[in-house]
């Protein structure tokens, strides 16, 4: 008589059910999302659940036997089986409105650099942002619960339970692999500072580069920045102008150094000054940093291209609100210019009320309705329509009280002595491709950022060729030496850049002509990965002439 496999204990069996969604989450996560961190992470899961599982396919019996082991290793699964999908839905929440995965956050939470956004209360007066997601982690694990309780009468024949064990193991073992793309990189988006010269004298005026952080390029019009747009009209506007990249640190890279962010790694590694820090103070300006003291000033952070060491003057506050420290910043600034009998200034000043999660002004000062409460922004929302508007209202009124305290500022200051720049760090999705914040997609909401400067000296007008914050460096420098400004610069490709510290990896999209190519770098390797949307999506067509890249082992 033929031999019957032993049925499996019932916690076992729903445990291989469990590991076999990790597994595919894990393969999903990776070839679709670009993300190898992710099939590490959940391929990690999937393998200690298999190995929790294990002696129980060992130990499974014919009958039900009692034994402190048995009890232990069913203890221990039964808690597995709900905490392991709490998490997953913890992480597909989070993947799904920020678009960065769990590990990135929990990176975040342990890296010292990034704790300046936090405060000196750390992230408790943030958790009322978290309740949509502890609310899905939630419900996943009581549902997993009651399903258990439903498995626990049935037992599944132990040839399905290993071919679940055999399959999750696979995929948990595969490795991620990554190879070069035939060809080697891209080329044309090097940009560098020109070695330009120009008159003196009247050449030579306070200059002020005011960058606000996540500042959307849709938000410089009347009702959100009456006072911003009003000041742009007579200036000279970039109209297609990008950050050069997603995050803080690399969209001030530009600005300050000419460079395009591929260079930014090196440029801080090596701990030199910003050319254009350097050539303002060749031309006669003395250079000034104002901060309400938002920012890592030491040896991390943003101390590595704006700490006091590379600015004549520097001002940062220590203000844990950050409303009342971006009006403090422009105080100072303000103070600053009111000096007489001093050289020119070049000042850089850094406002960071606009930042996630977009703090709410006063009452009275709100002038857009509805807007949403902390609870609400983690809810994912669609791209268009009424659902999406309160996200959006809260954002432009945190927009619209910066511009109100800018307003007060340019109150205090000669306009016809001072030229102004303004722009924006990077810019800010507001689920427009399906997430909020920035620093996870190289979608235009994240990357497009306004550009203007006015003041003496400048000429009106638009430039309508794509320009990155590279080229708006070289901008500044035309107008701080007084050189020639053309009005009519040829399209050439333009880099953004992502970094992703957490896997040593950089996400490359080239802009040329209505083209968009996006790239995966690691070191001095690159792959090419297709076109790319405007939202940040790999599009299934490739380019033509594109050779499909096999992974390697």
């Amino acid at each position: 008589m033929r031999r019957r496999n032993p049925p499996s204990p019932p916690w076992a069996a729903a445990a291989a059910a469990v590991a076999g969604v990790l597994a595919v989450a894990g393969v999903l996560l990776r070839d679709r999302l670009a993300e190898p961190g992710g099939a590490a992470f959940f391929g990690g899961l999937a393998a200690t659940g298999l190995a929790l599982l294990i002696p129980g396919v060992l130990l499974a019996p014919r009958r039900p036997a009692a034994g402190r082991l048995r009890r232990g290793m069913a203890r221990l699964s039964d808690f597995w089986l709900v905490a392991v999908p709490g998490l997953l839905v913890l992480h597909l929440h989070l993947l799904a409105v920020t678009g960065r995965p769990t590990w990135f956050y929990a990176w975040l939470l342990v890296d010292r650099t990034a704790h300046a956004w936090a405060g000196p209360e750390g992230l408790t007066p943030n958790l009322g942002l978290f309740l949509p997601v502890a609310a899905s982690m939630g419900l996943a694990m009581v549902a997993v619960r009651l399903a258990v309780g439903r498995l626990r009468g049935r037992r599944l024949p132990g040839r399905v339970y290993a071919l679940l064990l055999a399959g999750g193991a696979a995929v948990a073992l595969h490795p991620a692999g990554w190879a070069s793309a035939p060809g080697g990189s891209p080329g044309g988006w090097e940009r560098a500072l020109p070695e330009v010269t120009g008159p003196t004298g009247e050449a030579t005026r306070d200059t002020v580069l005011i960058v606000l952080e996540s500042l959307r390029a849709d938000v410089l019009e009347p009702r959100t920045m009456p006072r911003a747009s009003a000041l742009a009209e007579g200036g000279l506007v970039l109209g297609r102008h990008h950050a050069g990249a997603n995050s803080s640190l690399l969209g001030l890279h530009g600005l300050l150094t000419g460079r395009p962010a591929a260079h930014a790694e090196a440029d801080l590694a090596a701990g030199v000054m910003p050319p254009l820090l350097a050539a303002a103070r060749r031309a006669g300006y003395r250079t000034a940093w104002f901060d309400g003291g938002h920012e890592a000033a030491g040896a991390g952070g943003f101390g590595r291209l704006a700490g006091p060491a590379f600015f004549d003057r520097h001002h940062a506050g220590a203000n844990d609100d950050w409303a009342a420290g971006d009006a403090w910043a422009l105080d100072r600034l303000a103070d600053t210019l009111a000096e007489p009998n001093r050289p020119p200034v070049f000042a850089v000043v850094f406002l960071v009320a606009t930042h996630f999660n977009y703090p709410p002004p006063p009452a009275d000062e709100r002038r857009f309705a509805p807007a949403a409460g902390d609870g609400g922004l983690l809810v994912p929302r669609p791209p268009t329509g009424p659902f999406r508007t309160p996200v959006v209202n809260r954002y432009r009124n945190a927009v619209h009280a910066a511009d109100a305290r800018l307003g007060r500022f340019l109150d205090r200051i000669d306009l016809d002595a001072t030229r102004i720049a303004l722009t924006g760090d990077h810019g800010q999705s507001l689920y427009d491709d399906g997430t909020i914040g920035h620093w996870s997609r190289l979608s235009d909401a994240q990357t497009r950022v306004p550009f203007f400067l006015t003041g003496p000296g400048v000429p009106a007008g638009r430039i309508d060729a794509t320009t990155a914050h590279a080229d708006a460096a070289a901008l500044l420098l035309r107008v701080l030496v007084g050189a020639p400004i053309d009005l009519a610069p040829p399209e050439r490709p333009t880099l953004l850049v992502q970094s992703n510290p957490v896997r040593g990896t950089e996400d490359w999209v080239v802009l040329e002509g209505g083209r968009r190519t996006a790239w995966l770098r690691r070191g001095d390797a690159f792959r090419l990965l297709g076109p790319i949307d405007t939202l940040g999506r790999l599009r299934p067509t490739p380019p033509p002439g594109d050779t499909r890249v096999t992974r390697s082992g």
